[in-house]
Parts: structure tokens; sequence; C-alpha cells
């Protein structure tokens, strides 16, 4: 193309800019018509100058706002070539950035223009002026959407403008699917000739997003006998095409779209409504007076906006609809926990309490309903909403004489975040039930899990054969674990009770086996809540791989020993087992609760929890770098009839100093107290030595570990005669 002189000679300039420096106190891009930069801009990305390109387009954005910009590009010569020049810039690291920022703001101008209320009006007038005209407004009104509904509504409600009713209704449905959020929204409010009306569109549409609305107008007494024919042939032909009984009642529906758009959360795409221009969801509104009313909500909160909003029309048609009620609370709690810092919802009323005010006051029942849901989604954050809401008002009985009901908190235990499983074993635990119920056995392990330093890692394998045994051990201990293994779980069992705790299992048996032994974990209180690693040939992945996907705690890897090849499997494993990170002052505050929990297990719950299951990790916290941790341990193992037990307090009684010693000297008293002396004669020596060479506070609380010891009162009378 033969370029102006003008254009050329402002190149020139702007060579120059870009060679020698600056000029003037005010460069030659800045003085240049926004047009000849945008010119410029084309030019030098078609002849390879990424430097002069991204100087002009940085020029240009800043001298023109998006409506200018728009207008410059429509009625340039690069017009017809303009997506092509754009998607050759963004193939150039130096002009990538500014094509993209060019790209976006045309497209935030096309949006503007199209959804100006001032130009809807004037393409709804144009329907109706003749075949061209029309055409181009209902390409227009199409790149309008859902923001053209209250105006091509109004027309239809307007009776003076009954000469472009049939070119409004067949305008909507060429608009299609944008049409069906506010239409069916105004649905039930409209006067019989507009609800037949609309009731075409939505028919021609066949979108079922408006099946609730259309049932809701045939269950009104109230409606016209024409209208509701044509209601009922629309709601016939989408309820069949959704293979939705034709009987479903209005309220059952809400709840069920409702569901659909909870389902929808992580592809907002797939909801009507969502405007991904700029990341937010709109909610109509209709009133008789004012029409149909949009109202924008931030996108990361729009599925559970419109959750709410269905569950909750489902409730005021049948109010006794349970599931509706745990709808509303699981996509209320979700809501507030996906709304960005700063942001505002306008859709939830400043009269309205949180999302913990009417989950408490809904029960335990639909509490645990929210906590199934969160379960199945793998949604961390709404299982803990939901356990503290269980903590806070939900008795024994609720927790665990109810049933079923106490499925989903059990399931929790299991669950892979340890937030979340330390969270459910802490209200089953403080539940203080007085008989054993099922999977009551996994609570002691996961409160153990918490005392456990953070570095210490421990894996099992079960293999099918020594040689692979012996390479899978060494693979995981070069990735950082403490790893034992065996052929099978009876192989393992003993070194499983020894251990403070376990992070990993990897198996590489057959997919059968390794069924069966996923399930076998499931009553094994050490493993219960343990990710299970399965090694599959590449002809056995597919099959294990979708049994997998069912089972939250089993993942799929190839069957190679290598470490190197084994790390991201492993990686991925424990950190999906771990959850979030965990800070270290929560982590100290989790382990001193679990701390405290057992040791009151240990005085008063011994028939449900058997608080023995965490002397391996109580052991190994008596060296903790932690005192606090330290002291705590001790007094929970005071309360365990075991000399392991009764020992390592010993042990660590002795090593210790200061205020650390009182204290680990005391529960060894207490220990000795409860159960009588189970020490070696080689630390009954050193308790002995130390009760003779101490002194002040130290030889007190030495002289109270002899005594309870039951140890030679010739240790007393020397003592006297000193």
């Amino acid at each position: 193309m033969q370029r102006p002189f003008a254009l050329m000679l402002g190149a020139s300039i702007l060579s120059l800019n870009l060679i020698g420096g600056q000029i003037t106190s005010v460069s030659a891009q800045d003085q240049q018509d926004p047009k000849a930069l945008w010119a410029d801009f084309n030019h030098y990305v078609l002849i390879a100058h990424p430097d002069l390109a991204e100087a002009a387009g940085e020029t240009l954005l800043k001298s023109v706002d998006n409506a200018q910009l728009l207008k410059i590009v429509e009625n340039s010569d690069y017009a017809d070539g303009f997506d092509l020049t754009i998607i050759r810039a963004s193939k150039v690291a130096k002009t990538r950035d500014i094509a993209r920022k060019i790209e976006q703001r045309i497209q935030a101008a096309k949006i503007e223009v199209s959804r100006d209320n001032d130009r809807i009006a004037k393409d709804i007038q144009m329907l109706g002026e003749g075949q061209r005209p029309n055409r181009n407004a209902v390409a227009r009104l199409t790149s309008a959407g859902q923001f053209a509904a209250p105006q091509l509504l109004e027309t239809l409600r307007d009776d003076s403008q009954a000469n472009l009713h049939a070119y409004v209704i067949d305008a909507m449905k060429a608009i299609g699917k944008p049409m069906v959020a506010p239409l069916a929204t105004a649905m039930p409010s409209l006067e019989p000739v507009q609800q037949i009306q609309v009731a075409q569109v939505l028919h021609f549409i066949g979108y079922p997003q408006s099946l609730p609305q259309l049932k809701e107008v045939l269950e009104s007494a109230d409606t016209d006998p024409k209208a509701r024919e044509v209601v009922q042939l629309a709601f016939v032909r989408l309820a069949d095409e959704a293979d939705i009984s034709p009987s479903t009642d209005a309220a059952t529906l809400y709840l069920m779209l409702g569901q659909e758009c909870y389902d929808s959360a992580d592809d907002n795409s797939a909801i009507a409504g969502y405007d991904a221009s700029n990341n937010t969801g709109v909610l109509w509104k209709y009133t008789d007076k004012l029409g149909l009313l949009p109202m924008n909500v931030p996108g990361e909160i729009y599925a559970d906006v419109l959750a709410m909003r269905n569950a909750k029309r489902s409730l005021e048609l049948n109010e006794n609809l349970d599931a509706a009620l745990s709808l509303y609370l699981s996509a209320n709690f979700r809501r507030e926990n996906k709304l960005p810092v700063g942001a505002d919802d306008p859709s939830y009323p400043t009269s309205m309490k949180g999302a913990e005010y009417y989950a408490m006051l809904a029960g335990p029942d639909r509490v645990q309903d929210v906590l199934a849901s969160a379960l199945a989604d793998r949604d961390s954050a709404l299982a803990l909403d939901a356990i503290q809401i269980l903590a806070d008002t939900a008795g024994t009985d609720a927790l665990v004489n109810r049933g079923s009901a106490i499925q989903p908190l059990l399931d929790a235990v299991s669950f892979p975040d340890r937030r979340v499983r330390f969270a459910a074993a802490t209200t089953l635990a403080n539940a203080r039930p007085d008989f054993a119920f099922p999977g009551s056995f996994r609570i002691v392990p996961v409160l153990a899990e918490a005392i456990r330093q953070g570095d210490v890692r421990s894996a099992v394998v079960i293999a099918k054969n020594q040689d692979t045994l012996n390479e899978l051990v060494a693979a995981l201990e070069e990735l950082g674990y403490d790893a034992f293994g065996g052929f099978s779980l009876a192989d393992v069992q003993a070194e499983l009770n020894a251990a403070a705790g376990v992070d990993l299992m990897l198996t590489n048996v057959s997919p059968a086996d390794a069924v069966s032994l996923y399930n076998d974990t499931l009553n094994n209180y050490k493993l219960g809540a343990v990710p299970v690693l399965i090694q599959a040939a590449a002809g056995n992945q597919v099959q294990i791989s979708e049994w997998a996907a069912n089972n939250a705690r089993a993942y799929v890897t190839s069957d190679s020993t290598a470490a190197d090849d084994l790390r991201a499997a492993v990686e991925a494993a424990g950190a999906a087992y771990e959850g979030g990170e965990i800070t270290e002052e929560e982590a100290t505050d989790n382990a001193l609760d679990a701390l405290a929990i057992l040791y009151d297990l240990a005085l008063g719950s011994k028939e449900v929890y058997n608080t023995a299951d965490a002397q391996p990790a109580l052991i190994e916290a008596l060296g903790d770098p932690r005192v606090e941790l330290v002291e705590e341990a001790a007094r929970v193992l005071a309360l365990l009839n075991s000399a392991a037990a009764q020992q390592a307090i010993a042990d660590a009684a002795l090593s210790a100093t200061s205020e650390e010693q009182l204290s680990l000297l005391s529960s060894l008293s207490v220990s000795a107290t409860y159960h009588g002396n189970k020490l070696k004669p080689a630390q009954v020596e050193k308790v002995m030595r130390l009760v003779a060479e101490s002194d002040g506070d130290l030889a007190v609380a030495a002289a109270r570990a002899h005594g309870a010891l039951s140890l030679p009162t010739a240790d007393a009378v020397s003592q006297i005669l000193k």
C-alpha cells in the first residue's frame, strides 16, 4: 500500500526520536494525529520493525479513549486486516504486550457501543425499516446480547409499537440463548399477551433454563387460558429435550436449576448471563413499573448467587424442600469464601446476616448436607465452615447417634486436607460419645498426625516382589521418606503399629489387588486417611484411573522405580494429602489442641478412643524442639499403661534441664503413681543418682519421682543421714 507523504514524514520523525533521543520537550509522536499513529503501528508490524510499532502503539493508546480508538480502527485503511495485524504483533516479544492492550481496548469499545441504550433503541426502530436495516439492526442487537432484553421486552409491552412486535420477537429468537435469563425472570409477572410472546421465544430458543418459570406460570391459578396453552407447549418441548418429567413441580425445577448453577462454578462460561468481558455475572429483576433491571455481581461468586436465588425461590414455593435449604447454605458459605477481597456483592442485602447464622438455624442435618457437598467437591474451605458449625451447635446425639448422618463428618476424617481431617477429628473427639461408632478408630491417629514434626515423613510400600520392593523403598528414601514395606498389610502391620504416622502408601500390585488393598486401608487406623499411590503399566492405567477418580485418596502413576520418575507423582499425592500450607504458629496450636484432647480422652473415653494408638507419635514428640509440646506429650504418655511410654518419659526427663526437666519429672511421677515402676535398671540408677546429686526444686521433683517409682527406702535414709 502506498503511504501518504505526511505519514512517512511522521514515521521519520518517530525514527529520529528513537535513535537520537527526544528532540523537544514534546515528542513528535505526541504531536501526531491518532489516525497516523494507528497507520504507523500497522505499517511497522507488517514490515517487521517492532520497536517502532511498539512506540506508535503506546503513544496511540495514551492519546485516545476506547470509543475514539474503535472509530479510528473501523474507518482506517487497515480495518479489514486488523485481526491479522494483532495476531502478527502478538507473535513478536517486543510488540506482544502492546498488541494485547490494543485488542482489549478495541473489544471493550465494541462492547460499550453495542450496549449503549440509545443505540439499542435506534436499532429496535430500524427493525421495521426494511430488509437491510433490519438485518443490520439484528446483528447489532445480537452483539448487545442480554443487554438488549429490557428495551426489546418494553417494546412488546407498548401497544403503541405493535407494528414492531413481530420484528422484536424475531430479533429475540435471533439473539438466542442470551435472551433466556432476562425473559425467564420476567415470565411469571407478565401480562397474558406478553407471556404468550415470550413463551414463543423461549420455545424457539429451546434452552431449559426457563423451565422453572414456565412451570410456575402453569401452576398459577391466575394464568390466562390462552397463555397457559402456549406456555404448556413450550414447557413440554423443553422438558422433553432436557429429559425431565413434565410432572416435575416448579419448586423442584428451581432446585435442579440452582444445583446446576452451583455445579458450574468452575466454568462460568457455561452459565447464561455471565459477562466474560469484565468477569461479572448479570442478575435480572423484573417489576411491572420499571421492567427488566440488571445487577452485576463479581464473576467469582456468580454461580453461587444464582444457586442461592433459585434455592430461595424453591423454598418460597415449598418450604419443606430440605435439599433446597442445604443448597442455599452451601452456596452462601461458598459465596462468602470466594468473594474477592474489597469486592461488594450487591445481591446480598445488608439486612441479611452472615452465612453461619442461617446454618446454625438450619440445624445439624442440613449442615451435614453442606459438609457432604464440600467433600464431594474437594472444597476444603466449605468443609471447614460446615465442621465449625457442627462443632459449635451439634451435641453428641446429633453427631454420632443419627444413623447415616455421621457419615459426612466421619468421611472428613479421611479427607485429603489435614486442616479438614483435624477439624473433623477434634469435633468427633470433643463430642465424647459413650460407645464406639463405625470409624471411631480413625480419630486418635488423626490427632496424632497433628503432633508429629512437619519434616518427618514416612511411607509404606506394598510390592509384588522382592526386587521392586527394594527398588521402591530405595527410591522413596531418596525422596526424603523413611520407607518400609512388604507384600501385604499383614507383613507391615508391626512396623505400622510402631510408626508415629504414615504419610504415603505406594504399591505396584495388579489393579484388582490395588483396589482390594485400598479398601483394606479403610479399616486400618494408621492408613484410613493416607494417600495411596498406585503404579500401573500403560495398558492398565485407563482402567485404574477411572476407578481412582471416584476414590479421593487414590492416585495413579507409571510403573517406573526410579526416584526421578516417581518424584512428581509422590509430590502431588503428598500435597493433596496435606492440603494448603500451614504456618508454624498454626501447626503448634493444632499440636497443643490435639495433645489437650488426647489427655482428656486418656482420662475418660477409653471405651471409645484408644489413646495408645497415639503412643509412637507422643514418644516422637518428646524430641520436639518446642518445649511446650514436649511437656504436654509427656502428660499424655503418663496416662498410658505402657512400659515404653514411661521409659520414654524417663529418658526425656533425665536428659532435660531447667523448668522442662521439672515438668517431665512430674509426668514420670504421675506415670509411676498410676501404673507402677516400669523403668529399666539403668534408668532407675540414673534417677537415684539424680536424687543424690540435685538440690532445690529439682531435688524435690526427683524425690517425688523416686517415691512414686517405689525405689528402695535406703536412698531416703542416706539423704537423711547425709
